[in-house]
């Protein structure tokens, strides 16, 4: 019998802390580049190395700081504890009961909460961390806010008043809120890109789905039961989305993508998720991630074969769009330098088979593994318009 459908995917990966790995430290400069020939070259802040399991609004960061660093020629170093403040506080003021905290969202939940609170720098939020690769204090604020939700102030949710949430979260964080928003920059305020025409567009009109100049989810077309033959038309649909998204990157755009991840189908070796290193190894820990594109390589490409990593002429660009998906990469939210993830310059690469193929993912981490959905990896992007 076939498998029903997955739940919406949560996103959350890549929170593990493996004892003794301590994060390393570095300024945020621009990311620097393989030595390998590319497609495209799309402008990247220097990773960071997330410390609790809210990878999308790490990817949010990663996308906005692109698009500044692109558009602007300015690196800026977004806040994710800012976000991850207002993420806790929509949760606790609802006031409904909670055992812990949830750090897993999605990139409309970040979108909602620049929206509403605009970005700060790590400088100005929490400056002691405005050279660290990972924050401590957000897995630190997890842990107090747990406990608070156990035996202290936030377990009674008629007591969470907006001035007690607002005390507990600022006391976890080592923050001040209240200062932090006076110097907050709304989403209206940062300039970030143009449109066809020349017009300058602001982080606002990039996210707020009113306006036709924002950035849209597009779905890619998923298999779902095991062993469910992939039809035609199916695959088609897939021709055109990885077209869209080859086009976006070779125009220099951080699209954004949302997928399944599987430590078990990490190739240490060369930092890239693979789907035949899973079938090898079977089940791993699993997760909803979110992370941002930067170049992808291509195979069968007419008359030239595979185009590799790098940034190439814009007619080879083109003929890169006849080829087939080889490897996608991105910038990851997993640091800079992972040797036990095959992590040198804070790039990870998936390849195609693993993207595109069904495996079984766990519906929950405590289940048994034989409890799982077959589904393809790969659930969507994030693209510009025009795309």
């Amino acid at each position: 019998m076939e498998k029903r459908r997955p739940r919406q995917i949560v996103l959350g990966i890549g929170s593990i802390l493996l004892p003794g790995i301590l994060a390393a430290c570095g300024s945020h400069k621009t990311l620097q580049q393989s030595s390998q020939p590319l497609v495209t070259d799309v402008a990247h802040t220097q990773s960071k190395r997330q410390s609790i399991g809210n990878c999308w609004l790490y990817a949010a960061a990663t996308w906005v700081e692109s698009m500044e660093l692109a558009y602007n020629q300015e690196t800026l170093d977004v806040s994710e504890s800012y976000w991850t403040w207002w993420h806790f506080y929509n949760q606790l003021i609802r006031k409904t009961p909670m055992e812990e905290i949830n750090t897993a969202g999605s990139f409309d939940i970040a979108r909602s909460i620049i929206l509403n609170h605009g970005l700060i720098t790590e400088a100005a939020f929490i400056p002691i961390e405005s050279d660290s690769e990972m924050s401590y204090r957000q897995r630190a604020a997890e842990n107090l806010i747990n406990g608070e939700l156990a035996f202290g102030d936030l377990k009674n949710p008629s007591d969470r008043t907006p001035e007690k949430v607002r005390q507990v979260l600022d006391e976890a964080f080592g923050t001040n809120m209240a200062e932090a928003e006076t110097q907050a920059l709304a989403a209206e305020q940062l300039m970030i890109d143009t449109n066809a025409s020349g017009k300058v567009l602001t982080l606002r009109e990039l996210l707020d789905k009113r306006n036709i100049a924002a950035w849209r989810e597009v779905s890619f077309p998923r298999n779902f039961g095991e062993g469910r033959p992939l039809d035609p038309r199916t695959e088609q649909a897939r021709k055109t989305v990885w077209n869209r998204v080859f086009r976006a990157l070779n125009d220099r755009q951080p699209v954004i993508m949302s997928l399944m991840i599987d430590f078990n189908a990490l190739d240490n070796n060369d930092g890239t998720f693979k789907g035949e290193q899973l079938r090898t190894n079977g089940i791993g820990h699993q997760g909803g991630h979110l992370t941002v594109l930067e170049d992808y390589t291509v195979k069968d490409v007419p008359g030239i074969g595979v185009i590799g990593r790098g940034d190439v002429s814009d007619e080879l660009k083109q003929q890169a769009l006849l080829g087939n998906l080889d490897t996608l990469f991105v910038k990851n939210s997993w640091g800079v330098n992972r040797p036990e993830r095959g992590i040198k310059d804070g790039i990870t690469g998936f390849d195609r088979d693993y993207l595109e193929s069904q495996f079984p993912w766990k519906a929950d981490e405590e289940e048994p593994a034989s409890e799982v959905d077959w589904y393809t990896t790969l659930s969507g992007f994030i693209l510009p318009p025009g795309y």
